[in-house]
């Protein structure tokens, strides 16, 4: 194979895609890898991805010469699906075996230095003996191997070894053979295409199609060959892998011959009809492509194509009208006698958008202006006198946004809005109202997170949850992120030592209790979520005082890693729940407590929550008094200080 006078032999030598190439032999052998690429390109029928991925290499004509694909598709052909050569198998770590042929355990690589498949001969022996009722092709076919992957090369080898097996079996047996059905069946098509105006002859049993034949059909490469066959009324002869393959590539590589030999009968008109139809139906087909990538083109492409309809020839029939060509297509009529009669057309826009590249120069003059940040509005009031130009408010943002230039002076945060509204949309009352021992043990559960900082500059999360009516800590998840991740794990925990029906669940109003998926969470185990009031720490006083106690006692600033945090978490949870006593609970565990409230019978437990009601009331009546207290202290020191400042005022004056 020559190659052009355009090949750079530099660039061939250096493309990853070419294993080999030989100067004196001017021969390119590729990579195998690439080869199976554009072998199932090829077996798929795809001629032109084909030579769109011979392009994308630097393997174009210029390159290896516009015969180079044809000698692609003829090797595939002959040897069917592409093999790595042993060296390259070798050279890749942990090859995986994805030929279709071996993988199919038919077929095996040659053992040794030799190259190449062998196939298994004990299905060879299958064949043979249903050879030739049942053709080598079949026979693969029925095994689930495409006879295209083995190649017409290694059918032709078999099917010679098994002839010359019969012909020794005949000669053996001294039986005078008779004529093969397949014989018959060549002759029968044979005769029935004597004088078939687009068969030129038989070679071998096979026919051989006419010139006239790719005169016609050269322009339908992109119909199927059964459409052709069919509208050329060829579809009843055999036409096998290798023979559809050398039509394929002589209509791809075919150049008109002016002579016509064929000559005008009843049969080749109707063929001629069939042809006009099957030719229509192709172009209906390439004006739909086009009306999908019209909507994308840019507007000299848009030119070029009206250009080229004004330039058809005209249908004598009146069915390819412009107009009716620019319906398929799907472009205006007033557009398209636009684009012809003004040569400026679609120019407004360029003149637009090269005016937009000067004022926007204008606009960050005046947005860098002494270095500080400016809002929209005072670009608009500063521009005159910075650039002695000035534009309206609203052409300022249009152009700030059309050239991606954001600020953020004054500029409503979308994050803080979404927060908001999910604030808004997803607030839940305080049904504890601090009423923390006024229930049974497992009606309510406190959470809240807090950060844990350790070792060496480390920071963690804890989230905890408490019984408050026992004191009992349910239980102590560590994290290294406080997301939502944490507050729905601290969630499946609590599941080890699940609430009541109905239980209270109560937190801060931190932003993952708002999440939809926490909150639904709360919902499937059946919990009435209350939050506290914003910023009052007192609303979940328990959980806080949890966290003061285990960074007071436990000594974990010592942890150097997040599973020892985990671990010195884990140790004081147990140390908390059932050795730590709690003053104001009898001197009892949280466990212990438990186990006391749960033992006390209804009249004994209505007799705990009044007396437990009574502190309540006293605590809220404390608190109150203290509250209003501390207002009268800062109202009268707010008054002695304005006092002081009027008289300090007169004494100046």
């Amino acid at each position: 194979m020559a190659l052009p006078s355009t090949c750079d032999e530099k660039r061939l030598e250096e493309n990853p895609v070419v294993r080999l190439y030989e100067v004196r032999k001017q021969r390119v052998h590729l990579r195998a890898e690439f080869r199976i690429e554009l072998f199932k390109l090829w077996k798929d029928g795809k001629i032109d991805e084909m030579k769109e991925l011979l392009d994308k290499n630097d393997l174009g004509i210029d390159q290896v010469g516009k015969e180079f694909i044809n000698h692609l598709i003829g090797g595939f052909y002959q040897n069917g699906y592409p093999l790595h050569r042993r060296c390259e198998i070798e050279a890749i770590p942990d090859y995986e075996e994805k030929n279709p042929l071996v993988v199919s355990g038919v077929f095996s690589r040659r053992d040794g230095t030799k190259e190449g498949i062998k196939i298994d001969p004990e299905f060879k022996k299958k064949i043979f003996e249903n050879y030739p009722q049942v053709s080598v092709e079949d026979a693969f076919i029925n095994a689930g191997i495409n006879p295209i992957d083995i190649g017409y090369q290694r059918i032709q080898v078999i099917k010679k070894a098994f002839d010359r097996n019969l012909e020794e079996e005949y000669e053996d047996s001294s039986i005078e053979s008779t004529t093969d059905e397949t014989e018959i069946a060549e002759v029968t098509d044979e005769i029935a295409v004597q004088g078939h105006p687009y068969v030129a002859y038989f070679m071998k049993g096979e026919p051989r199609l006419s010139n006239e034949f790719y005169n016609e059909t050269y322009l339908l490469v992109h119909v199927s060959l059964d459409e052709i066959f069919e509208a050329y009324e060829l579809k009843g002869l055999i036409f096998d892998t290798k023979a559809r393959v050398m039509i394929r590539a002589t209509q791809l590589r075919w150049i008109p011959k002016e002579t016509s030999d064929t000559k005008w009968s009843d049969r080749v008109i109707i063929i001629q009809n069939n042809r006009r139809r099957l030719m229509e139906k192709a172009i209906r087909s390439w004006f739909a492509k086009l009306r999908e990538i019209y909507p994308t083109l840019p507007i000299d492409d848009r030119k070029k194509l009206c250009r080229w309809i004004s330039e058809l020839p005209v249908d004598m029939r009146k069915v390819y009208t412009t107009k009716y060509i620019l319906e398929l297509i799907g472009i205006p009529k007033s557009t398209y006698y636009q684009i012809l009669n003004n040569e400026h057309y679609g120019e407004s826009r360029k003149i637009k958008a090269l005016q937009d590249d000067k004022d926007i120069k204008l606009v960050c003059r005046t947005l860098d202006y002494r270095g500080f940040a400016k809002g929209v509005r005072q670009i608009y009031m500063l521009m005159p006198l910075v650039t002695g130009k000035s534009f309206s408010i609203n052409k300022i943002r249009r152009l700030m946004r059309k050239y991606g230039i954001r600020t953020h002076i004054r500029r409503p945060s979308r994050s803080r809005k979404a927060m908001k509204e999910l604030i808004e949309k997803n607030k839940k009352a305080n049904i504890l109202l601090r009423r923390f021992r006024l229930h049974r043990p497992d009606e309510v559960r406190l959470v809240d997170v807090t950060y844990i900082d350790y070792g060496n500059e480390l920071r963690a999360y804890g989230s905890a949850s408490i019984d408050p009516a026992t004191g009992k800590l349910i239980c102590f998840v560590i994290s290294e992120n406080n997301d939502l991740e944490l507050a729905l794990k601290t969630l499946e925990e609590m599941d080890k030592i699940p609430a009541k029906p109905g239980a209270i669940l109560h937190s801060d109003q931190g932003i993952v209790y708002f999440a939809d998926d926490f909150q639904a969470s709360v919902v499937e185990r059946d919990l009435d979520q209350s939050m506290s009031r914003r910023g009052n720490c007192w609303d979940n006083a328990p959980q806080e005082a949890f966290f003061g106690h285990f960074k007071d006692e436990s000594g974990y600033e010592k942890c150097t890693t997040l599973e020892e945090l985990r671990d010195k978490a884990a140790e004081y949870m147990v140390y908390y729940n059932t050795e730590r006593k709690i003053w104001e609970r009898g001197r009892m565990t949280p466990v212990e407590y438990e186990t006391y409230l749960n033992g006390m019978s209804d009249d004994e437990f209505a007799d705990y929550i009044a007396e437990e009601e009574i502190k309540y009331q006293r605590t809220k009546e404390e608190s109150a008094k203290k509250a209003i207290k501390r207002a009268k202290e800062y109202h009268e020191d707010t008054l002695a200080a304005l006092e002081e400042r009027n008289e300090t005022g007169k004494k100046r004056g």
